[in-house]
């Protein structure tokens, strides 16, 4: 299980995940300007969704809440104070659900941009955008979209403290990052997006995870406790939103084997939940 990362301590295995990521993004988006004819199979992108899904699911709930709600005891005690009432204000489920929303809007907004409802990690065939839309329009909305997405999830990486954890949660995001990006270079190539562009592109998105990994190390670094449960539970609200409805519900509803689906999201999450026993 994940032995590369065994010998290595936690600032040198949050290193290697962000070259590793970067170059996983970066193969995956240009793989459509060399093969933008071949199709990735569906049953291996379902399996892919099903599985990282699970194990987002679980690193959101199971790890990355409950670790953020101890870092930011302090604020949860001082904000309940300020309304007067004794106890501790949740926080972190607070922030979380204010992440999983605004990440929500912005695909909402990133839809109506497009002309339809959002974007699918599974949808290769028709991509992120129609011939209809211009293709500077287009690069907006998919740069600003998937570069928050990647930023945020980077950031949570960044901020864990805990290296029994770091292998499934790098493994999950590599699991669907080649594949968001792939299918937005598909997109871009169907859009007569020239290969510069696309190159440009593929490029600025893919160093948005190491960017986020950087952020959330440094967030660390310099606000202490509440700093790192402050990223921990923006991240968890990213990992929710990326979890549930881009990753487990398109699978759930599209998938030819549901039961496969369903149990491969079994696996990933309780794998994940069961490293808590060490982190």
């Amino acid at each position: 299980r994940f032995y590369c990362f065994a010998a290595m301590d936690l600032s040198q295995e949050k290193t290697a995940s962000a070259i590793l990521l970067c170059a996983v993004a970066l193969g995956g988006g240009l793989c459509p300007l060399l093969l933008h004819k071949r199709r990735v199979p569906p049953e291996v992108v379902s399996g892919c969704n099903a599985f990282a899904g699970g194990v987002l699911l679980s690193a959101s709930i199971v790890h990355m809440l409950p670790d953020a709600t101890s870092g930011l005891k302090t604020w949860a005690g001082s904000v309940q104070e300020a309304l007067g009432q004794s106890g501790e204000f949740p926080v972190a489920p607070t922030v979380a659900g204010v992440f999983f929303f605004f990440l929500c809007m912005l695909e909402a907004i990133t839809g109506q941009i497009l002309g339809h409802s959002g974007h699918s990690h599974g949808d290769l065939e028709n991509g992120y955008t129609s011939m209809d839309q211009q293709v500077s329009a287009t690069a907006i909305a998919l740069v600003v979209s998937l570069s928050l997405h990647s930023v945020l999830e980077g950031a949570g990486i960044g901020a864990q403290s805990s290296v029994a954890s770091m292998g499934l949660v790098v493994a999950a995001v590599l699991a669907h990052k080649g594949l968001a990006l792939f299918a937005m270079t598909s997109a871009l190539v169907k859009s007569n997006a020239s290969p510069r562009l696309c190159s440009m592109l593929v490029a600025m998105v893919a160093s948005c995870t190491p960017l986020g990994i950087m952020l959330g190390i440094e967030a660390q670094g310099m606000f202490g406790k509440a700093g790192q449960g402050l990223v921990l539970a923006a991240a968890a609200g990213t990992f929710l939103y990326v979890a549930i409805p881009e990753l487990l519900v398109p699978t759930f509803a599209e998938s030819k084997n549901k039961v496969a689906a369903v149990s491969l999201s079994y696996i990933g999450f309780l794998s994940m939940a069961a490293l808590a026993a060490w982190s």
